[in-house]
């Protein structure tokens, strides 16, 4: 596929004084389909190519791990009969689908279907019957954005279909330190960015710069749709969570979100789209797959919550950055962290972000930062 010409730069400041900016990953275009481990896939459509290493595991061996085996329990007593899957169009090929844990997104095509998460296991059918509204084509790639099972605990019934279970090297390791059902280990992992040519257009698969929600983190991005799925490393339902468990950092989103914002862009001319509000559009620039872009400025699938932009994207790093450097500064005048929480660093966003209850707290996100700031991170 020819790039057509680069989009127009948001003219917006991207990295706060003092920040490092990080080039986006850019995949290797003339790498052989073949090293992937698929034989015959070099002519075929929808080919995956490597940029660095790619290793294909076997599904064997699976050990315990008492932290995601008491995860997949409380899930599988969860109730999801009511549970409905909702479609919604994003952009190009990319449709978002939405139920009960993360938010998945959908490429469908002449290649056939790539699922980017799978939320939990008893949803798969409703998320297949959700998928068959779309295309009839065969799930022929997953996607794992992290270990968690709001994101994989489909894994094992997609593999069962025939789908190609694909993450960072870090996840496979995670599921396979824990109880996971037979067959939800990803058997294509990487540790490097790795483009699919599929459906018409590039879709990257790119580790983040930095451990964060976990130390597995992944991004995708449908480049001619012009679509991130940015997994747990960003959401507009609350503060964002490390799990330290997991490998994450809180620190780690700042890079993170830098990373995002370098790759995503917002069209001359488009008026603030904070709250998913509707922008106004120049023009309608024909890409790659002629025909015009749906948008011209870059779309958010958040791990969790609705649809967002780059403005969001940047509103949401400097909310991190403002409450670290609060913090930081409170901590280094000797206060402890209940003086700290007591005064609430974090106020100017509680209302937007802020949950008393739940795993996703203003207590835990400010006591995170506090852990991580005061061990000189």
């Amino acid at each position: 596929m020819t790039a057509g010409p680069a989009p127009p730069r948001s003219p917006a400041a991207r990295h706060l004084p003092g920040s490092a900016s990080r080039k986006p990953c850019v995949a290797r275009r003339n790498s052989s389909a073949a090293s992937c481990g698929f034989r015959g896939t070099r002519s075929r459509p929808g080919n995956v190519r490597r940029r660095l290493r790619i290793v294909v595991h076997s599904l064997q061996t699976l050990v315990a791990a008492a932290c995601c085996a008491a995860s997949l329990q409380t899930f599988a007593q969860t109730d999801f009969s009511n549970v409905e899957i909702v479609t919604h169009h994003v952009s190009g090929n990319v449709h978002m689908l939405v139920g009960a844990g993360g938010n998945m997104a959908v490429s469908v095509g002449e290649d056939g279907v790539l699922l980017v998460d799978n939320q939990f296991a008893p949803l798969t059918d409703k998320i297949v019957a959700a998928i068959r509204t779309l295309s009839d084509a065969p799930i022929r790639f997953v996607i794992n954005t992290h270990v968690h099972g709001d994101h994989t605990g489909g894994n094992a019934n997609f593999a069962a279909l025939g789908a190609t279970l694909v993450a960072h090297e870090n996840v496979r390791a995670r599921l396979a330190a824990a109880d996971s059902p037979e067959g939800a280990l990803p058997v294509l992992t990487f540790d490097e960015e790795i483009s699919f040519h599929f459906n018409g257009e590039e879709v990257s698969i790119i580790p983040t710069v930095s451990p964060a929600h976990t130390d597995g983190d992944t991004l995708v991005y449908f480049r001619e749709s012009n679509v991130i799925h940015t997994g747990d490393v960003f959401v507009t339902l609350s503060f964002p969570v490390a799990d330290t468990s997991n490998g994450g950092r809180l620190t780690g989103h700042i890079d993170v979100l830098n990373q995002l914002l370098e790759l995503s862009h917002t069209a001359a001319g488009f008026l603030s789209g904070f709250g998913n509000a509707p922008g106004a559009y120049p023009e309608r620039p024909v890409g790659a797959l002629g025909r015009p872009h749906d948008r011209s400025d870059t779309l958010i699938v958040p791990g969790h919550g609705r649809l967002a932009d780059e403005v969001e994207l940047l509103l949401f790093r400097n909310m991190i950055v403002v409450i670290r450097d609060r913090v930081r500064t409170w901590a280094e005048r000797g206060m402890t962290l209940e003086e700290i929480i007591a005064a609430r660093p974090a106020l100017g966003w509680e209302a937007r972000y802020g949950a008393d209850t739940g795993p996703r707290t203003t207590r835990r996100f400010i006591e995170t930062l506090y852990n991580e700031v005061t061990a000189g991170e």
